[in-house]
């Protein structure tokens, strides 16, 4: 062993890769220089010590794998490594998070209150807000399941709200509904009492 190293962890598995990448690139253009081998002798320490933040097999492999490497190379460079084998997950390391602050909401469909976590379908909203510029009707279907809600409760309505077409922040908006099996009679239930302001 080439020198004795306190056992902080990684922040993370991906942090723990990025140290393996760089140390990979300095030992090809480097090779076995002591200072790189006192590094490689660091992260097989630290990285054993990551272990306790680990809990999924696949992790845990991976990480594994990175050390074992690295214990081969100090092997073949003659040296003695430290020991390599992962510490195990304590589950009283993992941090406490507020599920209010988790943007998947499982099978939940989103809400305009939650619009700001709505993302990734981009290009289809504004794909949607285009044919409104032209066209009083757009229908969203869609197999149960696909989306649909988040897309328009989520996306549309909230774009529609602050401006994304001109003067949508000034149109009345009703409350969505559930169509049920009489879905004409629902929508005209909704809608006898108020007058629109847009045609």
């Amino acid at each position: 062993m080439l020198t004795s190293i306190p056992q902080e962890k990684y922040p993370s598995l991906t942090s723990l890769r990025a140290v393996h990448s760089e140390l990979l690139k300095r030992h090809r253009e480097l090779g076995n220089t002591q200072e790189l081998l006192t590094e490689v002798e660091e992260f097989i320490c630290r990285g054993r010590a990551t272990g306790v933040l680990l809990d999924t097999d696949e992790d845990r492999w991976a990480c594994q794998s990175l050390l074992d490497y690295w214990t081969t190379v100090l092997y073949r460079a003659g040296l003695e490594p430290p020991d390599a084998t992962l510490i195990e997950f304590d589950p009283a390391l993992a941090p406490s998070l507020d599920d209010s602050q988790c943007p998947y909401l499982g099978l939940e469909a989103f809400r305009e209150e939650k619009h700001k976590l709505f993302y990734g379908r981009q290009r289809l909203l504004d794909k949607l807000l285009n044919h409104l510029k032209e066209n009083r009707l757009l229908a969203v279907i869609g197999s149960s399941g696909s989306g649909k809600s988040s897309l328009v409760l989520g996306g549309i309505l909230p774009s529609l709200k602050v401006g994304a077409l001109p003067d949508s922040e000034n149109w009345h908006y009703y409350q969505p509904i559930v169509p049920g099996v009489e879905p004409l009679a629902n929508l005209a239930r909704i809608t006898q009492d108020v007058e629109p302001r847009y045609v």
